[in-house]
Formats: structure tokens, C-alpha cells, sequence
């Protein structure tokens, strides 16, 4: 199988899975696949919109620290990781098990990782009808958003605020739903090398978007800023609080039809 980090030969059916990210997690269950190991992070062991869907398994730790002796014990006929926040220990976790690494950079990709993944467990059908529903959901959103705006999803974390850049996964599904995805400034040095800025609230203020979809910690904080306050967006209204979990970490196909449904949603009058 080809990946992000080379090609690594898989025999058989894979039965126990060690799932290293969210995303990963969602495609699997997209394609009706349980992971048997799972990474995490924080609190948040397994998304709550996931939580339905994922059977037992067991906890391998944090995403960008993995227990490498809980994966080792956990005896795995695969494990799936992050290129990005697990590229330190692709040689540990090689030596354990056969690993691949697939991308989550837009929905398109993701998408292809759910081809490549139907492969490797008989799964063609599943991964047909994951994309022709996703793609029928974007179409549905797209018919939903009868008006040009401009749009920009981000997180309030103390002084800070995290904003999506233009070639992230959420800003490539508000993209092919008709909006205009505005941030356009350079990636910051993250943990795990997310497709995010950080910038402050004058900056934001610069962009001055129509739309803004936020979660993060300091929402209030950031909402009682006078600068804040004059935003477009905070003036008409049109600030969405979302979750974080499934705006910001998770980048399956399962989050990314939940995250169109709810912006078409809020953007139509029908969301809360």
C-alpha cells in the first residue's frame, strides 16, 4: 500500500486496528471498520459524535505521545498514524506492526484515504456510498447558501485566536459549499503541524468576515473584546459557536458531513 511515509506490504484482512488520530477513527467507522486501539487527546478519548459508532478498544495513550507499550501489547495486525504528529517514532511503530500514514489535508484526501482503506479491508461499496454521501450533502449545502459570504473558522485560546488557513480540511469543505473562505496568512509552528495561524483579534479584525465559526476556551473572553464587538460578523449575528472536537480535531468523513450539515444549518436560519 502506498502512503505518506513510502509503502508497506499488507497481508490479509487486517483484524486489529491501532488507530492513532481522530480522522483515522472516523474512516474506519465510516467504512463499518472497529478500530481496536485508539489514541486521544485530553479528556476526549473518542469524539461524542464517534462515541455511537466505536465498540470497546483500547486507550493507546495521547495522539502526539502514543504508548508504544500499550500499542506493542495490544499486538496490532496494522497501525495508522498521523505523517505529521507521529513522524518521531515511524520507526518504532514499524518495528511493531506494519504502519501506514495518511494524510488528513482536505476533504478530497480524506476521501482518498477511505478508497485506499476499502482496499486493504474489502471494503469498495462502503467507500463508494461514504462519498456519494458526503458529496450529496455538500451539493444540499452548497443549494442552501443562496448568497456570497465570506467565512473563517477559529479558535479562541486565551489572547490568541487559531485560524484555519485556505488549504486546511474544514476551510476545503466551506470552499465547495459555495463560501468564500478568507484566511490567507502564513501556517504557524504547531504540535502535530496543523493548517492553522495564530494571530491576534486586530488581525481578525482586518479580515472582518461575514461569518465566523468559533470554539475554543476563551469565547467569552474574546466576545467582550471591544475590537471584537465590531467585527461584521459579531455585529449581524453570524458568530457560530461549534464544537471543537468535530470543527477543529476530528477531519473523517463522518465530521465532515456533520460539520456541512450544521453550517448550511446556522447559515440558513435553521441551526441553533
Amino acid at each position: 500500500m502506498k502512503h505518506v511515509w513510502g509503502e508497506t506490504p499488507i497481508q490479509g484482512i487486517p483484524q486489529k486496528v491501532a488507530a492513532l488520530d481522530f480522522y483515522i477513527v472516523d474512516s474506519l467507522v465510516s467504512l463499518g471498520v472497529q478500530p481496536a486501539g485508539i489514541a486521544g487527546t485530553g479528556d476526549t478519548r473518542v469524539p461524542a459524535y464517534l462515541k455511537d459508532q466505536v465498540g470497546t478498544f483500547t486507550d493507546l495513550g495521547e495522539r502526539k505521545e502514543p504508548n508504544l507499550e500499550v500499542i506493542r501489547s495490544l499486538n496490532p495486525d496494522l497501525i495508522i498514524a498521523s505523517p505529521d504528529r507521529n513522524k518521531t517514532i515511524q520507526g518504532e511503530l514499524e518495528n511493531i506492526a506494519p504502519t501506514i500514514a495518511l494524510s488528513d489535508d482536505s476533504y478530497q484526501k480524506i476521501l482518498q484515504n477511505v478508497d485506499l482503506l476499502a482496499d486493504v479491508f474489502g471494503k469498495p461499496d462502503q467507500a463508494k456510498q461514504v462519498r456519494a454521501d458526503l458529496e450529496a450533502k455538500i451539493q444540499q449545502a452548497k443549494e442552501k447558501v443562496t448568497s456570497p459570504m465570506s467565512v473563517l473558522v477559529a479558535g479562541a485560546f486565551e489572547d490568541e485566536v487559531s485560524v484555519w488557513l485556505q488549504n486546511s480540511f474544514v476551510a476545503s469543505l466551506m470552499a465547495d459549499m459555495g463560501l468564500n473562505y478568507d484566511f490567507d496568512g502564513a501556517k504557524a509552528n504547531t504540535e502535530g503541524n496543523a493548517d492553522i495561524a495564530q494571530i491576534t483579534v486586530e488581525r481578525l479584525a482586518d479580515y472582518n468576515s461575514d461569518v465566523l465559526f468559533l470554539y475554543g476556551d476563551s469565547i467569552s473572553k474574546l466576545k467582550e473584546n471591544p475590537l471584537f464587538r465590531q467585527l461584521k460578523a459579531a455585529k449581524e449575528g453570524r458568530v457560530y459557536e461549534v464544537d471543537r472536537d468535530l470543527w477543529s480535531r476530528a477531519r473523517g468523513p463522518i465530521a465532515a458531513g456533520l460539520i456541512v450539515e450544521q453550517a448550511a444549518a446556522l447559515l440558513s436560519g435553521q441551526g441553533k
